[in-house]
């Protein structure tokens, strides 16, 4: 039997867990629109950055062998991210941050975003006009987002299991 492109696993650590992390940094982000006063912290706004460059970078760049075992690890720290969000004080209470703290971790989130982006659309590009045996071979020892991609081509096409 052949190895599925993403395991069940990952679905839910990675791609649940971002969306997880992110709904949490919305819900603490309008917490002060309902009138709870439930601002994010200093160290959380960082710690969001940081966290998701990382996922990202390594869902982007390293390959199956490599990626899969540091993918589960930061799948467990996105929901564990995400679900200290939920009470009021989870992170750590600092003092104000610097503001180059701020920007150079939204700067780095940003770029990031963009060479993912970037990845992708090579990717696609590759995959563009191949059959299900090619993008299958070529998908098999590529990063995470490599995968994805190609399995979202693939069942596209028209191949439910991929």
């Amino acid at each position: 039997m052949e190895r599925a492109l993403i395991s069940r696993e990952h679905r839910w650590l990675l791609d649940f867990g971002l969306l997880a992390l992110m709904a949490a940094a919305v819900y603490r982000f309008s917490a002060i629109a309902w009138g709870h006063g439930n601002w994010l912290l200093p160290s959380q706004i960082i710690g969001i950055c940081l966290l998701l460059s990382a996922a990202f970078l390594a869902a982007s760049l390293l390959p199956r062998f490599i990626g899969d075992s540091l993918l589960y690890l930061l799948g467990i720290g996105l929901w564990a991210a995400a679900l200290s969000f939920i009470p009021r004080y989870g992170w750590w209470p600092t003092g104000s941050r610097p503001a180059w703290a701020y920007y150079g971790a939204l700067a780095l989130l940003a770029v990031v975003l963009l060479y993912c982006f970037a990845r992708r659309q090579r990717w696609y590009g590759r995959m563009r006009g191949k059959g299900w045996e090619w993008i299958q071979d070529w998908a098999h020892d590529k990063p995470y987002e490599a995968r994805k991609l190609a399995r979202r081509v693939l069942r596209t096409l028209g191949y439910p299991d991929a």
